[in-house]
């Protein structure tokens, strides 16, 4: 999976690198993700009236020593966004907007169930998910703006499974495991700041 990590890092820097091709960039700080001490941070950038890239990163940080619990991931997301209403008087645009996404992450995740050790396992793996987004970005003025975003497809996962805790902690129990999703895979509720980026208009 290290290929697509490469894959969607490249396109990133892409997207970072392209300022002069864009008529707009803003920052963006998922509130609700990161008020729950997980930060998701994310980048837009408008390629023209109707047309943007986006990309984000989210890191969930829990770790406990009581039973050794952990809750993280490390989540790379990238989205190509279609707006439907033309905007002509701002850099970035707003309103309604249909596109889609490719996202990677790995995992880490083990809590304590059942008050019983030896029923309670950790998880680790990789997982990749792409799909349809689609959401609404409200403009408070030039420089805020409120995106709401939600992306449905399908996700594919790949971990191992190991006893929470205990002396064999770490190995594996059995190969690997896959599981599959298909719905609704992310969502967020940002809110961006435009930057001055000497963009052409």
């Amino acid at each position: 999976m290290k290929s697509i990590t490469r894959h969607i890092a490249i396109l990133i820097a892409a997207i970072a690198a392209g300022t002069g091709l864009a008529t707009g960039q803003m920052l963006k700080l998922n509130a609700p993700l990161t008020l729950g001490g997980s930060p998701n941070l994310g980048y837009e950038h408008q390629l023209n009236h109707r047309w943007a890239l986006s990309a984000d990163v989210f890191w969930l940080p829990y770790m406990s020593d009581k039973h050794e619990e952990v809750f993280r991931s490390l989540q790379i997301t990238g989205e190509a966004r279609y707006y439907f209403k033309e905007t002509l008087d701002s850099r970035m645009a707003h309103g309604w907007y249909l596109g889609g996404y490719l996202m990677y992450g790995d995992f880490n995740i083990g809590l304590y169930r059942h008050n019983d050790m030896d029923k309670s396992f950790r998880r680790a793996g990789w997982g990749v998910s792409g799909g349809v987004s689609g959401g609404w970005k409200h403009k408070f003025n030039d420089r805020w703006q409120m995106d709401i975003n939600l992306g449905v497809g399908y996700a594919h996962m790949r971990y191992h499974k190991y006893k929470l805790g205990g002396a064999y902690r770490h190995r594996p129990i059995g190969g690997w495991r896959s599981s599959k999703w298909i719905g609704p895979t992310r969502f967020s509720i940002s809110f961006g700041y435009v930057l001055d980026c000497g963009c052409r208009k």
